[in-house]
């Protein structure tokens, strides 16, 4: 048994789902794991699964318990992870740049700022000069979530969820942020809108403007450029910003 098998949990969750789980905390070296599964189940099927689902440090698999029973995809499991090539995945090095509205009234910069005890254009500042890693997808179509390995915020999770102002808000606990199309009720702190949704059904072939293993750097914007912009994403012209880095030498088991 090598390292990798020797830290993989399979747990029961239900009569017709398993959760494949590669670690405790959610840092970019437990994802890759993640997303090398993932990508060696879509190759090499197992016939009974109905559905994958790769999050932060765990693949979920929904099976059909009429085709296959728990115990036999569990061993089928074991023996595919034996031939994983876990070195598959690699984080991408497509940055793509998000232009973020901060100084809307609505948002909630100045009480992150507050518990900060830093100042809200720190807020915007410390925000828009990290990298952060898309991490994985859920919820809704297109919301992705992402955390910065360098470190951001210490700001907890909210005790009580309440309803967003709007869709597209761009919001953050500690070192978390996410991206969301649609209203939502959320513990997390809102600290900004995007002029362009994370969801575009309009173009069915590339729908999403941020996928899992890409990077992410936001941009701020003012009020004129939002408009311009959304103005140009409801009319199907957007087009997001890649750019190319090479970001190898960042921490990637810190991002919990």
């Amino acid at each position: 048994m090598n390292l990798i098998e020797e830290r993989v949990k399979i747990l029961c969750c239900g009569d017709s789902a398993i959760a494949v789980q590669f670690g405790e905390t959610a840092d970019i070296e437990t994802n890759l794991m993640v997303r090398a599964l993932d990508l060696a189940l879509k190759e090499h099927r197992i016939a009974g699964i109905v559905e994958t689902v790769p999050t932060y440090r765990s693949e979920m698999i929904h099976y059909d318990p009429l085709a296959i029973n728990y115990q036999k995809l569990c061993e089928a499991l074991k023996e595919l992870m034996k031939q994983v090539d876990w070195s598959s995945i690699k984080p991408s090095n497509e940055v793509v740049v998000v232009p973020i509205y901060y100084k809307d009234p609505k948002t909630e910069v100045k009480s992150v700022a507050e518990y900060e005890h830093i100042s809200e254009e720190d807020v915007i500042r410390i925000h828009t000069n990290r990298y952060h890693y898309a991490f994985m997808m859920g919820v809704a179509p297109g919301t992705v979530y992402l955390s910065s390995p360098t470190g951001s915020f210490t700001i907890p999770r909210k005790s009580v969820p309440v309803p967003k102002p709007y869709a597209s808000s761009i919001q953050i606990w500690s070192t978390h942020t996410t991206i969301s199309p649609f209203h939502s009720q959320s513990g997390w702190h809102m600290i900004g809108r995007a002029p362009a949704a994370c969801y575009n059904p309009k173009r069915p072939d590339d729908p999403f403007l941020v996928t899992p293993g890409q990077w992410v750097k936001f941009r701020s914007i003012e009020a004129d450029e939002f408009e311009h912009i959304e103005h140009e994403f409801l009319n199907n012209r957007y087009e997001r910003e890649i750019i190319h880095k090479d970001l190898s030498e960042l921490p990637f088991n810190k991002c919990s």
